[in-house]
């Protein structure tokens, strides 16, 4: 038996509650989403659930099961105790770079399985990242998540649906043309990796209108945010928030960078051995660093229509929605397998 204890957050259809086995005191985290906020779109939610149900990494949330009841869909998805990585960057300082090293891995990890899996996410930023008790980072929300590659021949489609959180979204998805999946990802997480390090996000929006990103266009690295980044980090930036997708890094130059296997001491800073050897190296960028935005800023997502995901059948979807019902409660989580918590709610 599962009792909702408490309302986690709130969102454009819905709320996460924290769910609770009275039986064996485990937590579940549950998404309601009411179908009437749906408007007709819930296909959407049911290709949510088709998709997530098929992740199996250390750094995706866990999906569980889901239920239909009534006007309501119920998510049973992993619980992460440790919240949201966005209120562990402090305003206008961010956190220890260390620390930013230590998350920054495991959402590259994330999102490169979710990419060998031919899915782009689309709307990676630290809100929808969260930190489970052993301060391992889970990639959750894959609400406007699709399918950009065929498992079973390989072809690629190229999208066409505009969507995330401004701040965070490519250039190419903010002109508004046909887009690759993996590299609109990869460009958001280096404005996560920018607001680890600093607090401040770089810009509004990637447009040749918004001057801070002109700024960055023309090189210009000596204003705030890039100022206070190390400059082996800001010569991975450089590497990631390039405006033609097609020379952006890929996730495996990402994972060879230098900083990327840079070892902290136990208090956070570099050992005596890396630094000395830093000092001798010459970088090829200048030192720069990023800005928050107030919450509007944050909060604007560009307004997402599902016009291309009108493919996904057709490329490479898996297995039938109605497979992925799941009918069985168990008596723990641990037992759950892919059995369904949801049967009582």
């Amino acid at each position: 038996m599962w009792q909702f204890t408490e309302t986690l957050g709130e969102g454009a259809y819905g709320e996460v509650v924290l769910a609770k086995n009275v039986n064996t005191n485990e937590f579940a985290a549950v998404k309601v989403i009411d179908i009437n906020r749906l408007k007709g779109n819930d296909v959407v939610i049911r290709k949510e659930i088709d998709l997530h149900k098929l992740f199996r990494h250390e750094n995706i949330i866990r999906f569980y099961g889901y239920k239909q009841q009534h006007s309501n869909y119920y998510l049973f998805l992993e619980y992460a105790a440790g919240g949201e990585l966005f209120d562990k960057i402090e305003p206008d300082v961010g956190m220890p770079e260390y620390l930013a090293q230590h998350y920054f891995k495991q959402v590259v990890a994330g999102m490169a399985y979710l990419h060998s899996l031919g899915v782009a996410h689309r709307d990676l930023k630290p809100e929808n990242l969260l930190i489970a008790n052993n301060n391992a980072l889970k990639i959750c929300d894959f609400g406007l998540a699709t399918l950009f590659r065929s498992q079973t021949t390989k072809e690629e489609r190229k999208l066409t649906t505009y969507c995330g959180t401004a701040p965070y979204s490519s250039p190419e998805v903010w002109a508004k043309t046909p887009y690759r999946g993996e590299p609109v990802d990869v460009w958001s997480c280096g404005i996560i990796l920018t607001a680890m390090l600093t607090g401040e996000l770089p810009w509004d929006q990637p447009s040749y209108q918004n001057p801070e990103y002109k700024r960055w266009l023309d090189r210009d690295y000596y204003h705030n945010p890039w100022k206070k980044i190390d400059n082996m980090i800001l010569n991975l930036l450089r590497r990631i928030l390039v405006h033609d997708p097609a020379q952006r890094a890929r996730v495996i130059d990402i994972q060879s960078h230098k900083w990327m296997s840079k070892i902290y001491s136990q208090d956070g800073t570099e050992t005596d051995h890396q630094l000395l050897k830093r000092m001798a190296v010459k970088y090829d960028e200048p030192c720069w660093s990023l800005t928050q935005p107030n919450q509007s800023t944050t909060s604007t997502v560009i307004s997402p229509s599902i016009s291309d995901d009108s493919m996904v059948n057709c490329i490479s979807q898996p297995i039938k929605l109605d497979d992925l019902i799941l009918i069985t409660e168990p008596r723990s989580l641990t037992e759950m397998g892919d059995q369904d918590p949801s049967e009582h709610l």
